[in-house]
């Protein structure tokens, strides 16, 4: 599984014109015990289920889809591949109410009408991302390739007990396989359609009794563009991605699970933009070309990297299970593209986008994990983030007035800082036969910081700058689950749930003086 960013002009992007795949398998025995359709369980998190039950982790513990009374879809590694999904980009295939866009290299899901366009450092997408329990903030790199996933769970509406902030739509949630200790592993290769060339591999293997580890490595060269700038003749929208993923299982006992996780990836891109049909571009004329080019003075480029670190601890107390998850992410994007769409000297505007962000995050968990009437979890989640614009830049031509004195340059460079932490609880108990009432509160608390700086440079050279200013907000909200249901039979269940979601609000990035916009609260039923 790697992160990435892709084009959203063509999904189908690599039509396989050769294809050769290698598989091994060690002689020992099975990996582990096959529970649903192609998904496994192991060590701590084994769940029994009949042939053919899904097992989901929506209630952030492991159950049977037909038991858990939330909307969720759900699919494992063979259902994706059959169903053509190669990326979360392509989820909404398979997904009714999911839409998966791009812009450059941000993803932006909306799910059930619930999503959003803004892009920046500290901006964060109403649908969140979690991957091995770990929350993505940055919407860039949240578009992934899922050469190495046990199973994706798409959950609908707010969730905001059990994962909090900025889940007001719902989440997407993406489990990786895990290691096994039986020597095995895999190689994919393909050529196909614009020069393209994409191979996958993974290996897994017990480095001893106790410790086994894997490696995923995701490689797509798309050595031809979709489309070609007219102006420049240089090729766009194409993409070439390097993604890593490695995972150490070590289990010390039948009790206690440590998975350490460590992902990195690369990628560049030219993804362009074309003016909306009957538009006109600034000083020139409407654009009738292919929708794959452009027709303007600067031609788009992009780079991507980013990586994280995750170590997750579980351990299992008589009938309690604590979980412990501590991560850190880093990326940075680099992302140039003509802003104006058009080959008018005085009308044109490049923007440049240099953009970093880091995040820290540690939740503590403790889940019940007996079979009675009284199922229960409860934690605490810190997260901190650091999101820059290190600069945004501004070029022109000529449209603030022509050289020596009009502007050139326009760098605008803003900082911010999130620091959020929230406690949580959520019961379910039987309270008639075949009938369980679930309860969940969720507090959550949120300061942004935030600074803000411009600076002018004229053709001539000669900058100006406006001093640097700072604003800070403070949010908070209670957020809560009420949900009751009835089982019908083994395979059927009808359930009302009234859920209220939080996302708070923050900065524009790049408005001088500081502007914040408003939180958001959803709720449904």
């Amino acid at each position: 599984m790697c992160g990435g960013t892709q084009q959203k002009f063509k999904t189908s992007r690599l039509l396989v014109i050769s294809l050769a795949t290698v598989t091994w398998m060690g002689a020992s025995p099975a990996w582990a015990q096959t529970i649903a359709s192609g998904l496994t369980s192991t060590g701590v998190d084994a769940v029994k289920a009949d042939e053919d039950e899904i097992i989901v982790t929506a209630q952030r513990r492991s159950e049977r889809l037909s038991d858990v009374p939330i909307a969720v879809s759900a699919f494992n590694a063979n259902q994706l591949a059959t169903s053509g999904v190669n990326s979360t980009m392509d989820l909404s295939i398979v997904t009714p109410g999911l839409q998966f866009g791009t812009q450059a290299a941000y993803g932006q899901p909306f799910l059930r009408g619930i999503g959003t366009t803004a892009t920046g450092p500290g901006v964060e997408s109403p649908v969140a991302l979690y991957v091995d329990g770990v929350y993505y903030g940055a919407m860039i790199g949240s578009i992934i390739t899922l050469n190495n996933v046990e199973q994706i769970e798409v959950l609908k509406g707010p969730q905001g007990t059990l994962f909090g902030r900025n889940a007001t739509g719902g989440l997407i949630q993406i489990t990786t396989k895990d290691p096994s200790q039986q020597p095995a592993g895999s190689i994919t290769a393909g050529y196909g359609s614009y020069r393209t060339a994409v191979a996958d591999l993974y290996l897994t293997g017990g480095v001893a009794s106790t410790l086994a580890g894997d490696l995923a490595v995701h490689f797509q060269d798309q050595g031809k563009g979709f489309g070609t700038n007219l102006f420049t003749g240089n090729e766009v929208n194409k993409t070439v991605d390097l993604s890593v993923r490695s995972k150490w299982l070590w289990t010390p006992s039948a009790d206690t699970s440590v998975r350490l996780s460590v992902d990195y990836q690369h990628q560049t891109f030219r993804q362009a933009y074309v003016p909306a049909p009957g538009t006109k571009p600034p000083g020139d004329t409407p654009y009738t070309g292919d929708l794959q080019g452009l027709n303007g003075i600067f031609d788009p480029d992009g780079r991507l990297n980013q990586g994280g670190i995750s170590l997750q601890i579980k351990h299992r107390f008589g009938s309690a299970e604590l979980i412990s998850t501590s991560a850190y992410r880093a990326s940075n994007v680099f992302v140039n593209f003509d802003g104006g769409l058009t080959r008018d000297p005085n009308s044109v505007l490049n923007l440049q986008i240099f953009e970093k962000h880091a995040q820290l995050t540690q939740e503590l968990q403790l889940n019940s994990t007996g079979v009675g009437g009284l199922k229960w979890s409860t934690g605490l989640y810190l997260f901190h983030a650091d999101g820059k614009s290190d600069p945004l830049v501004i070029t022109t031509l000529g449209a603030f007035g022509p050289a020596p004195d009009g502007l050139n340059n326009i760098y605008v460079s803003s900082q911010q800082k999130t620091d959020s932490i929230a406690i949580y609880g959520q019961t379910t108990v039987e309270v008639l036969p075949a009938t369980n009432l679930s309860t969940g509160l969720r507090f959550t608390t949120e300061r942004r910081k935030f600074e803000i700086g411009e600076t002018l440079e004229t053709f001539s050279g000669a900058k100006s700058s406006v001093p640097a200013e700072r604003a800070q907000k403070t949010f908070s909200k209670m957020t809560w689950r009420l949900a009751l249901d009835t089982r019908l039979s083994p395979n059927a269940m009808v359930y009302g749930s009234y859920d209220r979601g939080f996302k708070a609000g923050g900065f524009n990035d790049y408005l001088t003086p500081p502007q914040s916009y408003d939180p958001e609260t959803v709720l449904s039923n």
